[in-house]
């Protein structure tokens, strides 16, 4: 894989994670006004806490998978410090 590709990649990568972070934290800080945006169910319970596990972890893996793209391969090498 060229660098470049390499890099675009990961900075998709990284801005969608940054994206779902954003939309996960607005829904742990006020889940019942995310609960209040479900238009089948307005007035419902908010969705119970386990239902952001699934979430944080694809913000994880899409969030080490990106700096793994970015991370310069051998840079501590080719600086003599490894």
């Amino acid at each position: 894989m060229t660098s470049a590709v390499r890099i675009v990649l990961g900075l998709l990568l990284l801005a969608t994670a940054v994206v779902v972070a954003i939309v996960e934290i607005v829904a742990i800080v006020d889940p019942v006004g995310t609960a209040a945006a479900n238009d089948a169910d307005p007035f419902g319970p908010p969705a119970p806490w386990h239902s952001h596990i699934i979430p944080v972890a694809l913000i994880a893996v899409m969030g080490w998978a990106s700096l793994r793209l970015l991370w310069r391969r051998n840079a501590l090498s080719r600086q003599g410090l490894r």
